[in-house]
């Protein structure tokens, strides 16, 4: 934790899901998070921006697991921690490939398999999320010109939001 800028004072007070997932996600370069970067944009901008979720929803799927599961989880995570940069960058191609197939491909495979802790909370993180993101971002797509902003893996699959919208008979193409 510490290359990820954690002093051991702080990790003892994380939880075990929250050491999982910092260890989980690349370490950042400039300290502004995506999310963070396209805030201030609109900011700047003087752009409204509406959130789909709020910090204690995202937070709550994580603090409903059972520590016995987030205590596997983040064993899973270490047991992987060295093979992390090669997964970091074959999601990063996928996703500059515009590979919505293989950046799923990619992050199931960071997983553990046939893990019901992990079956659930794929299900709470992606699929329950997804469908309580399309019910919010409904009023802004109707009011036009929106510009919604969600994680890569909240695009794909048949749980995910572009099967979603389009089955709202929303037209999606890719602009990038």
């Amino acid at each position: 934790m510490a290359g990820h800028g954690m002093p051991p004072q702080m990790v003892t007070l994380m939880k075990p899901w929250a050491v999982m997932m910092t260890l989980s996600v690349p370490k950042q370069n400039s300290g502004e998070f995506l999310d963070l970067k396209l805030y201030n944009i609109a900011t700047r901008r003087n752009m409204q921006t509406h959130a789909l979720e709020s910090y204690e929803e995202q937070l709550s799927v994580f603090d409903s697991m059972s520590l016995a599961d987030q205590k596997k989880m983040l064993a899973h995570t270490l047991a992987e921690l060295d093979a992390m940069p090669a997964q970091f960058e074959k999601l990063r191609r996928a996703w500059l490939a515009r590979d919505l197939a293989e950046l799923q491909k990619v992050s199931n495979e960071q997983m553990p398999a046939n893990d019901p802790a992990n079956e659930r909370l794929m299900e709470d993180l992606l699929d329950k999320r997804n469908h309580k993101m399309l019910q919010r971002m409904q009023p802004r797509l109707q009011e036009g010109r929106a510009f919604i902003a969600v994680g890569a893996l909240h695009l794909p699959g048949e749980q995910g939001l572009l099967n979603l919208l389009e089955q709202r008979g929303y037209r999606v193409e890719a602009v990038y």
